[in-house]
């Protein structure tokens, strides 16, 4: 087993004032690192990662290739391209582990990243009722969208 050591820095100086930080944070237990760079052609969406949570059965199955939800403990998505944003959808599992019930979706810029702690950590809003209900969710799968550009997206994963 082996720790995962991250840390982010964050380098600033505004009218002569250091407003720059840095964290750093260890993940212990981590036996697993999954890393790729993805080429996201134009126009065409592109699966990233799938997940599943071999815990729950379902009329679906176990995705061929998915990681287990949860044994995920950090996750980045860094766009590599120098101009053109991509889009990340993420198409969240309902609690009751039934079929996907919610998309949420981050524009990244280009050059940054997007950072979770593991994949059952984000927010998904499910407005059929017509009023939104707000909840974590499990990731079911990250697709990315380039628009009309084809761009480079970096995927790493660390897992126990």
């Amino acid at each position: 087993m082996a720790t995962l050591s991250v840390t982010h820095t964050e380098s600033l100086t505004l009218n002569g004032r250091d407003l720059g930080t840095t964290i750093t944070y260890d993940l212990g237990s981590i036996s697993n690192a999954y890393s790729r760079i993805y080429s996201v052609p134009a126009n065409q969406d592109t699966s990233l990662v799938i997940f599943d949570d071999l815990s729950v059965t379902d009329d679906d199955g176990v995705s061929p290739g998915a990681l287990e939800v949860d044994t995920v403990k950090y996750l980045r998505v860094t766009n590599l391209d120098s101009s053109n944003a991509i889009n990340l959808c993420f198409t969240l599992r309902a609690n009751d582990g039934d079929a996907a019930f919610a998309i949420n979706s981050v524009q990244l810029p280009a050059g940054q990243s997007y950072i979770l702690g593991g994949a059952l950590t984000t927010l998904g809003v499910d407005d059929d009722s017509g009023t939104p209900a707000y909840n974590f969710s499990q990731i079911e799968e990250i697709v990315a969208d380039s628009g009309s550009a084809d761009i480079d997206v970096e995927v790493f994963i660390a897992n126990t």
